[in-house]
């Protein structure tokens, strides 16, 4: 299995965390599919808190998500442009850099 193909398999899972109120909270931003990576959940993207939009901004940079050329599904559903866009890059530089 391709190292891409895992992180994608895994990442639906990975955002689950608390919210505010202590109550776990899942948002899938891939959906499961019969094909690989799935589909784009705009809807769930929508629901997404800046640090969440940081982390699927960072996990779309890191492998992509069905992209053509530097178009990319999932950094467009983030409101974040082209890949590796000035956009996508400040979204996860500030977030990220707060985390200390």
């Amino acid at each position: 299995m391709k190292k891409s193909s895992f992180i994608l398999t895994i990442f639906p899972f990975v955002l689950i965390l608390l919210c505010k109120a202590c109550i776990a909270q899942t948002y899938r931003i891939v959906k499961k599919t019969n094909s690989i990576p799935g589909d784009i959940n705009k809807d769930d993207i929508k629901k997404l808190t800046e640090p969440l939009r940081a982390l699927a901004a960072f996990y779309s940079a890191m492998g992509g998500t069905m992209c053509n050329d530097d178009e990319c599904e999932l950094t467009t559903a983030l409101g974040l442009g082209k890949q590796g866009s000035d956009a996508h890059k400040i979204l996860i530089k500030n977030i990220f850099l707060k985390i200390k």
